[in-house]
């Protein structure tokens, strides 16, 4: 059933998800230039960060930055990245194994940019871009965030207080009034609350 639904966004270069990464990963190895290594790792396909952690080892890298690649900090995206890469720079074969490495190399881990000028500049230059495309105005924008369940945040995840920081930093710098947007969250599973 899943896979009819992929076929209909499948590219040329295969998936979207993909290609888009690997453009990136192409973009921050161009601009930081040969002294760095830029190397991709997902969480649940290949090339995974296990791979990638295994590569950077291997070419003796002791200094590792890991840029996840979610705005907004959730304990279900960002720290589980936190959590895989220090799994793999120990060379743990199990979730509670032993670390196989003597030596693991530096982690360093860039914070979440929801609130990012440039960041910012970034959402209302390609919403900007999307609108001229389109044959008639709309009518409302609807600004969708992932959801994820709610007693993530009455545990302390501030990833709604980062989606609407997201929200107002972008509405104001598109001068969009109240009734032009709409604020919502997607993706609910199971029976437990989710995000409203």
């Amino acid at each position: 059933k899943i896979a009819k639904h992929f076929e209909e966004i499948w590219t040329d270069e295969g998936s979207p998800l993909l290609s888009t990464s690997l453009a990136q990963v192409n973009g921050v190895q161009k601009r930081l230039g040969s002294k760095f290594v830029v190397k991709l790792g997902f969480a649940y396909a290949e090339p995974s960060m296990n791979t990638a952690m295994q590569e950077l080892h291997e070419a003796g890298i002791t200094r590792v930055i890991t840029i996840p690649m979610f705005p907004q900090y959730s304990t279900t995206t960002t720290a589980s990245v936190y959590d895989e890469i220090m799994h793999h720079a120990l060379g743990r074969q199990k979730r509670r194994g032993k670390p196989i490495k003597k030596y693991s190399p530096a982690l360093r881990f860039v914070e979440p940019f929801y609130d990012d000028p440039a960041y910012i500049d970034v959402l209302a230059n390609n919403i900007k871009q999307q609108i001229k495309k389109l044959a008639h105005a709309p009518d409302k924008i609807l600004l969708s965030y992932h959801g994820i369940p709610k007693s993530y945040v009455d545990e302390g995840d501030p990833y709604p207080e980062h989606c609407e920081t997201t929200t107002k930093l972008l509405v104001k710098k598109l001068g969009w009034k109240k009734d032009q947007y709409k604020m919502t969250y997607q993706s609910r599973f199971g029976r437990a609350e989710w995000l409203q």
